[in-house]
């Protein structure tokens, strides 16, 4: 699986770096086939001006086409990066069970 990291409008760091990626391994342990690659953007919405305003926004793209998206925005990257992957866990558990559910389906339907 490819993880991709960038940071916009601003400089990322080697710990926020390593934050991310170990979110994103972890996750990545956690859907091991069923994700080909997880994108994570973070970014600072007002400048130096502080506030709630830093991001990280997480796209997963599944193995079966569809793709998942989570973000979440605090002052602080290192409390919002860890939400944005626990939204995006639930997504992807969501979104397995859906196509699950329409096998299962289909299955039952008779041709």
């Amino acid at each position: 699986m490819d993880i991709d990291v960038q940071a916009r409008d601003f400089t990322l760091t080697g710990a926020l770096r390593a934050a991310i990626l170990s979110h994103a391994i972890h996750y990545r342990s956690t859907f091991r086939e069923a994700v080909r690659k997880v994108t994570v953007r973070v970014y600072d919405l007002n400048g130096p001006r502080g506030g709630l305003d830093k991001g990280c926004l997480v796209v997963a793209d599944l193995a079966d086409g569809r793709s998942v998206v989570s973000s979440d925005v605090d002052w602080n990257l290192y409390r919002a990066i860890p939400r944005a992957f626990a939204k995006l866990k639930r997504g992807t558990q969501s979104a397995r069970r859906q196509l699950r559910a329409r096998r299962r389906q289909a299955r039952l339907v008779p041709a």
